[in-house]
């Protein structure tokens, strides 16, 4: 993909639009949304908090729009008509399950947790989700931070420019994360950590999980927590492991 080149996930031109006010002109694409110009914004209007939904457009529509223009879950309705793409060619199931999306300056994480205590279906036992407090959030390791355990798509494993270029760092990824099908809760910026091979000591007794786990920080934990609201609540009650 771009982003191994060096051109992010996708060189194409920016939407027109005030990322702050949410006024935009023209359809929006997959490939149009960046998340940088307004991430500050972002942040401090929905870090920790559910996102809205929109009749006629999919949720995960309506969490990159909203990411990539603030306003438009607040004062505004997404006025656009959303001409979607599929966000690139190597994600699977990008329309139906959480997963993987690329839009023009970085990628999207959309995290599914499981209602219930513990991994009950086989899906969750082999892919087992989980969020985790950590002191690794600052320089230093000085400042607590969540830290997410998530599986990239099948196929995205080390030497794939997906896998690759997130793994160093070179383009930033957001976390979207939900309770089953609830809505998606914005969870800030995630950042490669290590493998989740390396935590195995911390699985369940008899655990055996797919390969290629990865463990990521959540690097706005600090934002994330203090706007909190209950849908993250619920999201810690099904997926924080203490």
């Amino acid at each position: 993909v771009a982003a191994a080149r060096g051109h992010g996930p996708h060189a194409t031109r920016a939407p027109e639009a005030d990322p702050q006010q949410g006024a935009v002109t023209g359809a929006i694409t997959a490939t149009d949304i960046r998340f940088g110009p307004a991430l500050h914004d972002f942040l401090q209007r929905w870090a920790g908090r559910a996102l809205p939904r929109r009749p006629g457009l999919h949720p995960k529509d309506v969490a990159l729009l909203v990411a990539s223009h603030p306003g438009l879950g607040v004062e505004h309705a997404l006025l656009a008509e959303v001409e979607w793409r599929a966000p690139a060619a190597e994600v699977s199931g990008y329309d139906r399950r959480g997963g993987l999306a690329a839009v023009g300056d970085a990628f999207a994480f959309f995290v599914s947790f499981s209602r219930g205590k513990g991994p009950a279906r086989y899906f969750d036992r082999k892919y087992p989700n989980t969020l985790r407090r950590s002191c690794n959030g600052g320089p230093g390791g000085s400042r607590e931070a969540l830290e997410l355990t998530w599986w990239l798509p099948p196929g995205m494993g080390p030497g794939h420019a997906v896998h690759d270029s997130l793994v160093a760092g070179a383009w930033p990824a957001l976390v979207f994360a939900r309770v089953e099908r609830g809505p998606w809760v914005a969870c800030g910026r995630a950042r490669y950590a290590r493998r989740e091979e390396e935590d195995a000591h911390l699985r369940p007794p008899g655990a055996r999980t797919a390969p290629g786990g990865i463990v990521w920080v959540l690097e706005d934990t600090e934002a994330v927590l203090r706007g909190a609201g209950r849908e993250f609540e619920r999201l810690c009650e099904c997926a924080l492991v203490r």
